[in-house]
């Protein structure tokens, strides 16, 4: 089946279940979302899966730690969104900051 035959299939399924069906802009990416569904939920759970392919490649892949980063320094972003980020979680994403900016300047 391809890409575009199962988002038909899930889009057709999704309507009947009240949900919102997403193809994504790369290739083979289909999104099943609740109507609930806000950007920011969604960027939070993209920002599970980009954390995931950091943890999943850790010391194996030359840019792990670049993503690593960025990805904590989003978390604190994210997790103030709607509020202000606490001190704390602040520093470190500064902290992580700091580690990305060394780690770009060996790229």
């Amino acid at each position: 089946m391809t890409p575009d035959e199962l988002a038909g299939v899930l889009e057709r399924a999704a309507r009947s279940a009240g949900l919102e069906v997403r193809t994504v802009a790369a290739p083979g990416s289909v999104q099943v979302v609740p109507p609930d569904s806000t950007p920011l939920l969604r960027a939070r759970a993209a920002l599970e899966e980009l954390d995931a392919l950091a943890l999943g490649t850790a010391e194996h892949h030359p840019y792990w730690d670049h993503l690593s980063m960025c990805c904590q320094v989003l978390r604190a972003l994210l997790d103030g969104w709607d509020q202000e980020i606490a001190p704390q979680d602040a520093e470190h994403a500064r902290w992580a900051a700091g580690r990305l900016s060394e780690s770009c300047s060996r790229l």
